[in-house]
């Protein structure tokens, strides 16, 4: 048994080295896709961040075709729910 659960389930039977899926890439992609659901609170919440750095670098993630958008306005889902 591997050390990443990803290895462990077998996402990377076959894969090459490049294109390996590891439990830190699923919970990127986890975070993004909440992220655009959940103010910056709740991500933290669900996600086990004390901080809201993790969280704020999701959230600009989540919206990549409006980059300024919490860099204008940091306050704007900032509330807590």
């Amino acid at each position: 048994m591997g050390i990443d659960p990803a290895d462990n389930l077998g996402f990377n039977k076959g894969r090459d080295k490049r294109n390996r899926i590891s439990f830190h890439i699923i919970r990127h992609t986890v975070a993004t896709n909440l992220a655009r659901q959940l103010d910056i609170r709740g991500l933290m919440d669900i996600m086990g961040w004390r901080v809201a750095e993790g969280a704020a670098e999701r959230l600009v993630r989540a919206f990549p075709a409006r980059p300024g958008r919490y860099h204008r306005n940091p306050g704007h889902r900032l509330a807590a729910a």
